[in-house]
């Protein structure tokens, strides 16, 4: 899937305020050969064990933008395939780490680290797609090429539709606990 939008290559705009940081950034999204401005903000608020972040697009074209967004949050988990280290989305069976997949209408998911003794619990305000694959890099070795497992990745996307002067926004919240 290519990048639609300019959003990874630029600085963002940060305000802070004592409870909430906000990055924000004019920028675009490429819909068929038409770079189409938008306005992105992400709004974090710490609250005790909880991390939520909210995200607001607003179509600054005068055309309408039919995008996908796709925020990826990447966990370094102990390991792969081990039984204690589990992902679990929406009301799902635990599953390894690493496996891959693509799961709809999802508002949680939960990585489950045993081995490490932690919990990342996240929550979507608004259903959506939801991707998880391992990320792996590759070494050589004495007895050739291995893959080496670096994290599990998660990633809810929404398909949105923004008239002009519209906008869109969601929240996801983490929260990260400690197990025995």
């Amino acid at each position: 899937y290519p990048e639609q939008g300019d959003f990874v290559v630029g600085p963002y705009k940060a305000d802070a305020a004592n409870d909430h940081v906000v990055l924000s950034r004019e920028g675009g999204v490429w819909v068929d050969a038409e770079f189409i401005p938008v306005h992105m903000e992400k709004t974090f608020l710490l609250d005790g064990e909880r991390l939520s972040c909210t995200y607001k697009i607003l179509n600054a074209g005068d055309r309408k933008a039919q995008v996908s967004f796709g925020p990826e949050f990447g966990f370094g988990a102990s390991s792969a395939n081990h039984e204690d280290v589990r992902l679990t989305v929406g009301d799902g069976a635990p599953m390894p780490a690493g496996s891959s997949g693509e799961a709809q209408a999802i508002t949680v998911a939960t990585l489950s680290d045993g081995l490490a003794g932690w919990r990342v619990d996240l929550a979507f305000d608004t259903a959506g797609r939801f991707w998880w694959f391992p990320l792996q890099t590759y070494s050589q070795s004495e007895t050739g090429y291995e893959t080496l497992y670096q994290a599990t990745v998660v990633m809810p996307i929404w398909d949105i539709t923004l008239s002009p002067g519209k906008s869109w926004q969601a929240t996801i919240s983490l929260t990260v606990a400690a197990i025995p």
